[in-house]
């Protein structure tokens, strides 16, 4: 039978009891793991979690990461009392606290100290050893803001802002060699001194020319492109000469490419093992027969592997694409095994695997959309065998036979409303 891990279940149970104030008489204080797993349970609820970012509840949680949308910038300033190494800051909750102003632009915005700000909002040590950075707002801060960040955080690998202009795009590149993940909503050729980037994401951009794009080659440490929402990136990258060394994952969701585009870029790029493919005009082409694996819902197994990366991206609380694609999975299946007559190839062991996270992750999902692709392939593969026939095919040491085991578990659970 498939149990959700001790950790799961004690982070759910930590958090509901934060929520019914359970732990005011306490003085108490949990790790920094576990802390992380526990308030991500507690931000499901609708809980005013402020005083859990305070210390002002008797269990105190000792958080490293922080992505949360604040009550007020107060929320902010108590991450103070934690060693944060990731943290999303809303520049914009400082606006109206004259504490955090220094000056104003032209049409009357607040120019915001971002010097302050963080050390602020981050203690030392977290300043020191801060690996992760989202900073949101970012026309807000004066001129030499990058260079004040950079001072402040000489630690940081991942840098997540939306630049204004190629000068300051320039001097995040210079001043940041060591970034390993970037994420500037911007680019040009100054991109090419990250010698150790690994992950560039280029959300909702617009590209004119090819040689917007002549910094990517020199990224040869590059694994994972991320161009979602864009416009016009792949006529130009293949109006380009140069070459990826090592790209393992082009992200194209909701962008204009296109079948033709899919073709060519497998076909220059040997490196490349996957590609995603939603909301795009070829999200529905089946492109089996390509050397790579594919992300859309074209078939049963394109469609588990859209379903697998988005299980591992998408945060607990934000499942909605896990959702769509749990209905595309039965929807395909349906058509193929009922209407059809054909059964579908099937990665059981994956299939398996992805039923039992999404039980965990999307718990509202199991009644609905899990029992009913779980049906599917209840006639699939145990199609309608004895409890005891159907646990005796597979070897009794493989996942498949603990999967089978989950699946009936499962039905009897769902007989019984559990």
């Amino acid at each position: 039978m498939f149990v959700p891990s001790l950790l799961h279940f004690s982070s759910k149970a930590v958090a509901k009891y934060f929520v019914e104030g359970r732990y005011k008489n306490l003085e108490f204080s949990l790790g920094e793991p576990v802390s992380d797993r526990v308030f991500s349970e507690v931000l499901k609820t609708d809980y005013n979690w402020s005083s859990v970012i305070a210390k002002e509840t008797g269990l105190e949680l000792n958080l490293t990461s922080f992505d949360a949308y604040p009550f007020s910038h107060r929320d902010l300033e108590n991450l103070q009392f934690h060693n944060i190494r990731s943290v999303v800051i809303e520049s914009e909750e400082f606006c109206e606290d004259p504490e955090y102003t220094i000056g104003e632009i032209e049409g009357g915005e607040k120019i915001l100290d971002i010097v302050r700000i963080l050390k602020t909002c981050l203690n030392e040590n977290s300043r020191q050893n801060l690996k992760k950075l989202h900073l949101l707002w970012c026309n807000v801060f004066p001129d030499d803001w990058i260079e004040k960040v950079a001072e402040l955080l000489p630690s940081l690998r991942s840098f997540q802002c939306k630049f204004i202009d190629d000068e300051d795009f320039g001097r995040a590149c210079h001043l940041f060699p060591n970034l390993v993940s970037f994420a500037p909503g911007f680019l040009n050729d100054r991109i090419g001194s990250l010698k150790n980037l690994q992950m560039l994401t280029l959300h909702d951009t617009r590209f004119h020319l090819p040689e917007q794009l002549n910094g990517l080659f020199e990224l040869l440490n590059l694994r994972v492109l991320d161009v979602s929402c864009s416009e016009r990136f792949f006529e130009n990258l293949l109006l380009c000469e140069g070459t990826f060394q090592n790209l393992k994952f082009l992200e194209c969701e909701e962008s204009d490419i296109d079948e033709t585009q899919v073709l060519s870029l497998v076909a220059r790029y040997s490196s490349l093992k996957s590609i995603g493919l939603l909301y795009t005009s070829c999200e529905g082409t089946d492109f089996s027969d390509l050397p790579i694996t594919v992300l859309n819902v074209a078939t049963i197994e394109s469609i588990m592997e859209a379903l697998k990366h988005k299980l591992n991206e998408t945060k607990d609380d934000e499942t909605d694409e896990v959702d769509g694609l749990m209905d595309c999975l039965w929807e395909l299946w349906y058509k193929k095994q009922i209407e059809d007559d054909v059964f579908p190839r099937l990665n059981e062991n994956l299939f398996l695997r992805l039923m039992m996270k999404v039980t965990v992750k999307c718990p509202h999902l199991i009644r609905k959309q899990v029992i009913m692709c779980l049906i599917l392939y209840y006639n699939h593969a145990i199609n309608n065998q004895s409890r005891t026939n159907a646990l005796q095919n597979p070897n009794p040491e493989s996942f498949v036979f603990f999967g089978r085991q989950w699946v009936l578990q499962s039905f009897s659970n769902f007989r019984r409303g559990i």
